[in-house]
């Protein structure tokens, strides 16, 4: 969720400003499509930017002309054989499975192809090799040059940041939470998280070690 409809959306209004041009837009990965069907019919949860949108400028956000989903396994191989500009949506964890690695295997040496990320990978996945600008990576067992152009908008990551966290926090019961664990994401970043949702007067903020046991 939020993933591939922020995109869409992006390229939606670019598409009715006519900035987009004429090209193929494919979302390919049918958990994706799917995803995007559940957020199309439920409006109410959208932002007051999203229904004015709708209100006054498209009635469907996440459809326009040349947009193509595509969910059966077969359709997705035809999109190699596109001989023209086009854009390819692939999400998937960080390029460590699914669609994505073939559409890599098949441009990712190719100079005229941009690959752009949209959202954090950890450093030894595939993903983070790429954010690192890795010369070389492997995808399926083969060693593939990187010629294409690697570009990163983190703008798009659906993590949560600090603000978010705050902001879910403050909306709670502070007396009724006893304790913080902080357990996903990479360990600098999780303690510069901990001082400052100490500096919130939150207490008992703990990050785990492996195969820690808590009891309340």
């Amino acid at each position: 969720m939020g993933r591939t409809q922020e995109p869409i959306y992006s390229l939606n209004r670019l598409a009715e400003e006519g900035r987009l041009g004429d090209f193929k837009v494919f979302v390919d990965s049918p958990m994706s499509v799917y995803a995007t069907e559940i957020v199309r019919s439920h409006p109410e949860c959208f932002n007051e930017e999203m229904l004015g949108y709708i209100r006054t400028d498209d009635p469907d956000p996440f459809h326009f002309t040349h947009l193509h989903y595509i969910t059966e396994a077969e359709d997705s191989k035809l999109i190699q054989l596109v001989d023209e500009p086009c854009i390819i949506i692939s999400s998937s964890g960080m390029m460590e499975a699914g669609r994505i690695r073939h559409h890599l295997k098949a441009n990712i040496s190719d100079t005229r192809n941009t690959i752009l990320i949209t959202g954090y990978c950890e450093p030894s996945t595939l993903g983070g090799k790429l954010m690192a600008g890795a010369d070389t990576v492997n995808i399926m067992g083969e060693a593939y040059e990187v010629k294409a152009s690697v570009e990163v908008m983190k703008e798009y990551s659906a993590h949560g940041d600090f603000g978010d966290i705050a902001k879910f926090l403050i909306s709670q019961d502070k007396e009724r939470i006893k304790q913080l664990f902080l357990v996903h994401g990479e360990p600098d970043a999780m303690q510069k998280l901990k001082d400052d949702l100490g500096d919130m007067d939150y207490a008992s903020i703990v990050m785990p070690k492996y195969r820690s046991s808590y009891e309340f």
